[in-house]
């Protein structure tokens, strides 16, 4: 058996090549010129599948880390709306609360 694409030879029963990745042909098939190019061809395009292959899923799992750091963050802007809704009601109360303390402050300086 031998690759098509970078020529490297194993013994019967292998189907991969362990260098490249290529499917493993026969050393009869590469003794036409016009079908070792041909084979040499589709091993190289299999070899490119299967690097896309392998972005793809990386690219996959990228895409999953991005969704979960963005349902933290988005987890963190929840909360921080509510402190903040939490706080300006505070403060609300802390402005109504100086509003009665100026009126009673100025209704004893009258009396």
């Amino acid at each position: 058996m031998i690759c098509p694409n970078c020529n490297t030879t194993y013994d019967e029963g292998y189907t991969l090549c362990l260098e490249c990745g290529a499917k493993l042909v026969n050393e009869k098939e590469l003794e036409d010129p016009n079908k070792q190019k041909y084979l040499k061809r589709i091993a190289e395009l299999e070899s490119e599948i299967e690097h896309l292959k392998y972005d793809i899923i990386k690219k996959d799992e990228y895409i999953e880390l991005l969704k979960k750091d963005l349902q933290k963050d988005y987890e963190k802007f929840k909360s921080m709306r509510r402190d903040i809704k939490s706080l300006n009601e505070k403060l609300e109360k802390i402005s109504k609360d100086n509003e009665e303390l100026n009126y009673k402050l100025l209704k004893y300086e009258q009396d």
